[in-house]
């Protein structure tokens, strides 16, 4: 009696413990869009990324991740290139941007984001997938010192879908 009583008692703690899995960089995307005068949308994603989820009896509760400001793409190469220098991300100096979550319910995850050495909060929308997860949200570029033009609009609008590694 006593050994299933152990049993059960371990089966529910290891069901309640957290665990940490990697985002499959494979299986998801960093993406943005912001607005241009001339234009119009311009969808631009980041290809290097990294991080980690903690889920914790099925539910997410802690997210970080990093961005590298290097693997941007919009597809225009001249483009990419002038978002990496030193009036628009300053890759050189800031290679990449920091996340990492502070508070998370059923359907938003609150954190710090750092661009260019600025550290601000941000709230997404959080809906969770087959694969993960899928946050949405906007910031504003100029809080960041994003880019000194009147041709962009100053907020970006974020889709990001993270698959977690199995």
């Amino acid at each position: 009696m006593n050994i299933k009583i152990l049993a059960a008692g371990l089966l529910l703690a290891t069901s309640l413990i957290a665990a940490e899995q990697a985002i499959s960089v494979a299986d998801s995307k960093v993406g943005f869009v912001i607005q241009h005068k001339l234009l119009g949308a311009v969808d631009g994603a980041f290809s290097s990324f990294s991080g980690t989820a903690t889920v914790e009896d099925g539910k997410l509760t802690l997210l970080v991740g990093t961005v590298e400001i290097a693997s941007v793409s919009t597809d225009s190469k001249k483009r990419d290139e002038h978002l990496q220098a030193s009036d628009f991300f300053n890759a050189a100096k800031f290679p990449a941007i920091g996340f990492e979550s502070t508070a998370i319910s059923a359907n938003e995850v609150s954190g710090v984001i750092t661009i260019r050495g600025v550290t601000k909060p941000i709230t997404l929308a959080l809906v969770q997938t087959a694969k993960g997860y899928t946050l949405t949200g906007e910031l504003n570029r100029k809080d960041f010192g994003v880019g000194d033009t009147i041709q962009i609009g100053d907020i970006v609008k974020l889709n990001i879908e993270l698959a977690l590694a199995k």
